[in-house]
């Protein structure tokens, strides 16, 4: 759909299209999906570290006819405001997001207000197009925006599971053999490259730390008394040959982003080699900090990314994260399937619980009185 209106627009009103992402994993993403240039917002607006400012505002604005913004919803307030400070006069402002999944992580809640404006245009699309039309995953994913549990959890979509188990240990166990066993055999995908494991926190027998630590044991064994082990012991994040990791830190010299994933070929120096996507880069043992062990990670850190297989923890210990629009976005980065691993109380509660962290703002007040102003 992107694709299509950027060429209307380019062949009827001409000038230039710049495309940036609030992360450098969603501006891959948006470049591969349209075969346009794209970037992150922090690099289209210019952003200087030492000064902590961007080179871009509105006395040397971004030149381009058009701007699109896509993964919208991820955007906080300082850098929309920075955004919109720089777009020129008589340029178009595009912003393409889901204001049904997590906020941003800085404040505000841009998207939603935006969306909410009657004075700003939106056009709410209706079809997924991340899977097939009528797929369980895409059924699952409205029917928990309406707060209800999708017919699907029975396994009647095909690509679309639940299972349940109150028991900590007994759900760890479960995840366990999902991705190391059941997801490899039946669907032949591999765990360090096609399975996402996410979960709300990082701490209890259920948080990314526990589930890393388990199915890193299982899918990269290290015997006892191996080089690889004592290695470990040199890097500053404990990684391992073999290990599956993400990058947490945009690097325009080496093209990784923010969100990529790949996996640990070798280890020298506390530092460490990564394949990502058939490319080898190397991390000093001071830049490996810029990497995390990513068997599994939280789903704040899954935004802007997908897998075609996606496997969601859900305990009671996770109260606290159990809402609707955390689960809709976990959902929603499966392509090809997901399970749901959950005892029955989280589950229900995630998808019933609409309320999200209370932000207070003026945004959309403050674009009413703008509007009116300029009528």
């Amino acid at each position: 759909t992107l694709r299509l209106l950027l060429d209307i627009f380019e062949a009827s009103c001409g000038g230039e299209i710049r495309l940036a992402s609030p992360t450098g994993r969603a501006a891959k993403r948006l470049q591969e999906a349209t075969g346009r240039n794209s970037s992150t917002l922090h690099r289209l607006l210019g952003f200087e570290p030492h000064s902590g400012k961007f080179r871009h505002d509105e006395n040397n604005p971004i030149e381009a006819a058009m701007v699109v913004v896509d993964e919208a919803s991820m955007m906080d307030l300082p850098l929309a405001h920075a955004l919109m400070r720089a777009i020129p006069n008589g340029c178009r402002l595009l912003l393409v997001g889901d204001a049904d999944q997590l906020p941003s992580v800085g404040p505000g809640s841009v998207l939603r207000n935006l969306v909410a404006a009657p004075e700003i245009p939106t056009v709410r699309l209706a079809h997924i197009h991340r899977q097939e039309f009528g797929s369980g995953i895409s059924t699952a994913a409205h029917a928990i925006l309406e707060g209800e549990v999708p017919l699907t959890m029975t396994g009647t979509g095909g690509d679309f599971f639940a299972t349940y188990r109150d028991d900590p240990e007994e759900a760890a166990a479960m995840v366990e053999k999902i991705v190391c066993e059941r997801i490899p055999e039946k669907y032949g995908l591999d765990p360090r490259r096609d399975i996402l494991v996410l979960s709300p926190m990082y701490k209890g027998t259920l948080g990314v730390d526990a589930i890393n630590q388990r199915l890193g044991a299982r899918l990269n064994p290290q015997p006892h008394g191996d080089d690889d082990s004592d290695d470990a012991d040199n890097n500053s994040r404990g990684l391992v040959v073999g290990d599956k990791v993400m990058v947490v830190r945009n690097d325009y010299d080496r093209e990784v982003f923010n969100g990529d994933t790949g996996v640990v070929t070798a280890l020298q120096g506390g530092g460490a080699t990564i394949e990502i996507e058939g490319r080898v880069h190397e991390y000093s043992s001071e830049e490996i900090t810029d990497l995390m062990r990513a068997w599994c990670v939280t789903v704040h850190r899954s935004q802007g990314s997908e897998a075609p297989a996606v496997v969601i923890v859900l305990g009671n210990s996770h109260y606290m994260m159990l809402r609707r629009n955390l689960l809709y976005t976990a959902v929603t980065r499966g392509k090809q399937l997901v399970t749901v691993v959950a005892s029955r109380w989280a589950l229900k509660t995630a998808i019933v619980n609409a309320a999200e962290n209370r932000r207070n703002g003026l945004l959309g007040k403050r674009i009413a009185g703008l509007v009116v102003q300029v009528s």
